[in-house]
């Protein structure tokens, strides 16, 4: 991660009244999330804030959603941020965040996530290339659209990958490449 964005990353997270920790990744919803990709993302939610992750989320326009992760910041204060979904916040949001939740299928929006050495979480094989420790290959965490156990596994995947820095700057060199 370069020095520039650790410390913007720190900078939002003490202004969100996140913990600061490095070896933990904040993940965001980037774009317009679908209602299908906040659907799994609910289901998952409980799961994934038992893992050492942060996540900040721009308010769901859906009430229940709304509700839903409100809750959810108020029961895990130090790791999850619902914020306003002012253009400030979405563009901070791109610029601190490790891994992205990405839900649509637009090739632009990935290359905005690649150009903000953030990684995405996405269903879209078309766009991204999952990431193979084995081969050191990829540029993204793949899972099956629809499947929350399958984006259950690929955030797993990312949290794991980010706590090896070697991995994560092949996986970030990959993105970029990619945006070109």
């Amino acid at each position: 991660m370069a020095p520039a964005k650790k410390v913007q990353k720190v900078t939002a997270q003490k202004k969100w009244g996140l913990g600061v920790d490095k070896k933990i990744p904040l993940f965001s919803v980037y774009g317009e999330g679908s209602e299908e990709g906040l659907a799994l993302l609910k289901e998952i939610a409980e799961g994934i804030v038992s893992q050492e992750m942060q996540l900040v989320l721009t308010e769901p326009k859906n009430a229940d959603y709304a509700e839903f992760f409100n809750a959810l910041e108020k029961k895990h204060p130090n790791q999850i941020k619902v914020v306003d979904d002012g253009a400030e916040n979405k563009k901070r949001l791109l610029a601190v965040s490790d891994v992205v939740f990405f839900f649509g299928k637009d090739k632009k929006k990935v290359n905005e996530i690649w150009k903000a050495q953030a990684i995405p979480v996405a269903f879209a094989k078309e766009l991204v290339e999952n990431f193979d420790p084995v081969v050191e290959k990829g540029n993204a965490f793949v899972y099956k659209e629809g499947n929350y156990w399958s984006l259950f596994a690929a955030t797993v995947r990312a949290i794991e990958t980010y706590r090896f820095s070697y991995d994560w700057n092949n996986i970030v060199l990959a993105g970029k490449t990619s945006s070109k």
